[in-house]
């Protein structure tokens, strides 16, 4: 992960290395904790940044096997003063994953799970 340098100054468009997508952390008003957002650009205009093709992060439990998926959210607008930190990475397998691909992954790695004596760990994590 490397951390891409956001200021007003700086470049009006963020973009991710080929194959790479950016993280971008910010602080909502009246909060305290930072949310994160992944994109695959950010266009800066004014005081706003609008980030483009983005998704969170989620994960399902399909038969007592966790799998991580990409919540796509489209595009989004975080006020500059908003934003904290902007990170380039490489895409992780999860960022083109959509919940229906993450179900059949999961019933597939069931016996995988089941097989390895991990089953029932994810079982009682999850109860």
């Amino acid at each position: 992960m490397k951390k891409i340098e956001f200021n007003l100054d700086g470049t009006s468009v963020l973009e991710a290395a080929r194959s790479g997508i950016l993280l971008v952390r910010f602080r909502a008003p009246g909060q305290n904790e930072l949310n994160s957002i992944f994109c695959d650009y950010g266009i800066r205009s004014g005081q706003s940044l609008q980030l483009f093709n983005c998704a969170a992060k989620t994960f399902l439990i399909e038969s007592s096997v966790p799998c991580d998926y990409a919540l796509k959210v489209g595009v989004m607008t975080v006020p500059t003063d908003q934003v904290v930190d902007v990170f380039q990475l490489q895409a992780p397998p999860w960022y083109h994953r959509l919940e229906e691909d993450a179900r059949e992954l999961a019933r597939r790695s069931r016996k995988l799970a089941a097989d390895a004596g991990l089953a029932e760990l994810f079982a009682s994590m999850t109860q």
